[in-house]
């Protein structure tokens, strides 16, 4: 079939070179199609569909025109057939030029190499302006009209033209002028609304809220009115909490905690750093305000929650009560509560993996130099290479060890009955381990002094101690072997140095 179709195309040698011009300006095209696909990926900019199939469309209709100009096609076909195919194909080409000026132009070189912000409507003005530029020689030389003729126009039908049209125009303007004052992906606030810019089109700025509804707003509105942008210039922005503490507690205390809260809490601003000053002196409470400054506006929410839930249980840890408007009527005391809560801490401490080696006047005597502490996900608890002389046992929660504080996987999960920092608790080492709250977080804390009065008296406790850190200690080393794919750490103090650490520690003979 292909033969005998060269065949034919043989006998009429005009058609064959018009089919052969056609193939040219089609093979011309191929490697520019390439070219452009390769700059657009090696620069991450993206053109729409409508796009890429008219820059197909602009060569097709370019070989169509080749063919038919040099085939004998072109002596049968009226002139106005002529004049409206070319005519279609130079507008495909300046749509085509269109677009390409505003990815290379406008989106790359101007946007992603200068910086140079151009809003939604601006970009609008230029693809017109650009379509009318090259508008303006088709129209003389392929209609052969007189761009000219177009000033002719009726000046009282151009003033009605104005007069109907002013008010969308005023809005467009606006839209331009926005440009230097919002961008997309800002948070605004205008008359009470408050949204992160989804939009900005001729017509109309549209932003959406936190809970998700759109608001449109003109642009003449934003225009002449006052507004405010959360992101643009500075984008920190300063947020305010407020809480009550009791008036026990000293003011320096609960202001220095507060400001803890926030410096540790993620999305707040290393600088400027957290503030807090006493607000109120209310009828049961002092309120305190806590002043920390966000980069993210939209995580504000979040954040806010995150600072506040953390100053729940450094509350609670610190032993400051939030008060809030109550009536007691106490009648009678049926119990000691400081006894209750020593029964409680005891209770609890018996999930410790060194409880087994002491006697029950022994436990009595660590559940009184024993705290329950609480921790919000996210708070670290000890940090690696910090000074300590407790021990911690987790009653419920999970909680994530880190070797090295800018890890971003910890080696090891911790949860209910583990133990962690019991050579700083034996032997005033420094602490090995960053050890973070991965959820919420109850641990009891168990301090040394207690630990002394009962090894002055049972000095052979040593070797059990020992032995039970030995065991943690090379439960840490297979765990960081096994993570990091190596061989188990040999550089574990065996158990008879472990015992002689606790004796110095300690100050036994």
């Amino acid at each position: 079939m292909l033969n005998s179709l060269i065949l034919q195309l043989k006998q009429f040698p005009e058609y064959f070179l018009a089919l052969k011009a056609a193939l040219v300006v089609l093979l011309v095209g191929l490697p520019l199609y390439l070219g452009l696909r390769f700059f657009l990926y090696r620069r991450k900019l993206s053109i729409s569909i409508g796009v890429t199939l008219n820059f197909i469309g602009t060569f097709i209709l370019f070989a169509g025109l080749a063919f038919l100009q040099a085939s004998p096609l072109s002596v049968y076909l009226p002139a106005a057939a002529m004049s409206a195919y070319l005519f279609m194909t130079c507008i495909a080409a300046a749509l085509g030029a269109v677009a390409f000026i505003d990815v290379f132009l406008v989106r790359y070189y101007l946007m992603q190499v200068k910086r140079v912000y151009v809003s939604p409507p601006l970009r609008v003005v230029i693809k017109i302006s650009v379509f009318v530029v090259t508008l303006l020689p088709i129209l003389r030389y392929v209609l052969h009209f007189n761009p000219l003729a177009l000033v002719a126009i009726p000046t009282i039908a151009t003033a009605a033209i104005a007069f109907a049209l002013q008010d969308t125009l005023k809005t467009f303007i606006a839209g331009v002028g926005l440009g230097q004052m919002i961008r997309l992906g800002e948070w605004i606030a205008y008359d009470g609304k408050e949204g992160r810019v989804v939009d900005i089109n001729w017509a109309r700025t549209v932003i959406e809220n936190a809970e998700g509804q759109r608001v449109y707003i003109p642009n003449s509105a934003l225009q002449t009115h006052m507004f405010m942008n959360f992101t643009s210039g500075n984008p920190a922005n300063r947020q305010a909490l407020k809480v009550g503490a009791s008036y026990d507690v000293p003011p320096a205390r609960v202001k220095e905690v507060l400001k803890q809260c926030a410096a540790t809490t993620p999305g707040v601003a290393a600088s400027p750093l957290p503030a807090s000053a006493v607000m109120e002196y209310a009828d049961s409470a002092v309120i305190y305000g806590l002043f920390y400054w966000i980069e993210d506006y939209a995580r504000r929410a979040q954040i806010q929650d995150d600072v506040s839930t953390r100053v729940w249980y450094a509350f609670r840890r610190e032993g400051i009560e939030i008060p809030y408007p109550k009536r007691t009527m106490q009648l009678q005391r049926t119990s000691d509560p400081g006894k209750k809560l020593q029964e409680t801490v005891k209770r609890k401490l018996k999930i410790w993996n060194l409880a087994d080696a002491f006697l029950g006047d022994e436990m009595d005597e660590l559940s009184r130099a024993t705290r329950c502490k609480l921790f919000a996900p996210g708070e670290i608890i000890v940090k690696k290479g910090a000074s300590g002389d407790s021990v911690f046992c987790i009653v419920s929660g999970e909680a994530e060890v880190y070797l090295f504080p800018e890890a971003a996987q910890p080696i090891a999960v911790l949860g209910p009955r583990d133990t962690f920092g019991e050579m700083s608790f034996l032997t005033g080492a420094p602490r090995a381990a960053t050890i973070v709250a991965k959820t919420a977080l109850e641990v009891l804390e168990i301090d040394n002094p207690a630990l002394q009065v009962i090894l002055a008296r049972r000095p052979e406790l040593s070797e059990r101690l020992a032995e039970v850190v030995h065991k943690r200690q090379e439960a840490l080393a297979a765990a960081t072997a096994q993570r990091h794919d190596t061989s188990p750490s040999s550089n574990i103090a065996p158990k008879e140095t472990l015992s002689r650490q606790i004796r110095d520690f300690f100050g036994l003979s």
